[in-house]
């Protein structure tokens, strides 16, 4: 076979992959429910599901607890995402942002990250996956099921990671740091990165506030990580969040 034929034919395959790739995107988007350009309100991704009260809105494995979760605090817990990713906007200019969201629960940070940014690749990591995430409702809303890492798969993949990945904790870094190594197995990964943003909202619900405690926790991180990094801070949501950017010196 002559150079220039094969050379056409390999264009031939590569288009076809790009077309491929663009009907699979035009499959998917059309699937799925919610318009990420439109606002969004928590019953949009609940549906038609039944509510059941029950004693505690924080078992994974329950469906009326994950249900419960998101209609009681499933609203102002989007609006602050909301906020938060529109202020990392404001302060990274990024239009593609790589996001890592330990803790990710009903995905509600995807579809915040979306309406802020448009585009966005997203990991969502959580070491239980939610009852809810196995229904129809929840995946007729994203178009397709959506696959979470468990911790250790979510780090693994953050060290793969190239330039300026985000690491998020919405509500969640507590409760990550009881159960996980989170400094001998976080610091090392960041320490191999040019740039970076971690964004976190503090935990706060009605039955406990562990804010100081993450507070704490994020100026260890921060005075660790100077040894490597110059580092900024910004405050958001009136003190209830943290965005800090680190760029290696």
């Amino acid at each position: 076979m002559q150079l220039g034929e094969r050379l056409n034919r390999i264009h031939l395959f590569y288009c076809q992959g790009l077309v491929g790739a663009h009907a699979e995107k035009n499959r998917k988007e059309k699937n799925m429910k919610h318009d990420f350009n439109m606002p969004f309100q928590i019953e949009d991704l609940i549906g038609s599901s039944k509510i059941r009260e029950v004693d505690s809105c924080f078992q994974y494995d329950c469906l009326n607890s994950n249900l419960n979760y998101l209609k009681n605090y499933g609203q102002q817990y989007y609006d602050k995402m909301i906020e938060s990713f529109a202020e990392l906007k404001k302060l990274t200019g990024l239009e593609r942002p790589v996001i890592f969201s330990f803790g990710s629960g009903a995905s509600l940070e995807y579809i915040a990250s979306k309406s802020v940014f448009g585009n966005v690749i997203y990991h969502p990591i959580d070491e239980c996956e939610w009852a809810f995430a196995k229904t129809e409702e929840y995946k007729k809303f994203f178009g397709r099921e959506m696959k979470v890492s468990n911790y250790d798969g979510g780090l693994f993949l953050l060290s793969a990671a190239g330039n300026f990945p985000v690491i998020c904790f919405f509500n969640s870094l507590h409760d990550i740091l009881e159960t996980k190594d989170v400094e001998n197995d976080l610091i090392p990964i960041l320490g191999t990165k040019q740039q970076f943003a971690i964004v976190c909202n503090f935990t706060r619900n009605r039955n406990y506030h562990k804010a100081m405690e993450e507070k704490e926790y994020i100026d260890y991180l921060v005075k660790t990580l100077k040894v490597k990094f110059n580092i900024k801070q910004f405050e958001i949501l009136g003190g209830e969040g943290i965005i800090v950017m680190c760029k290696r010196k």
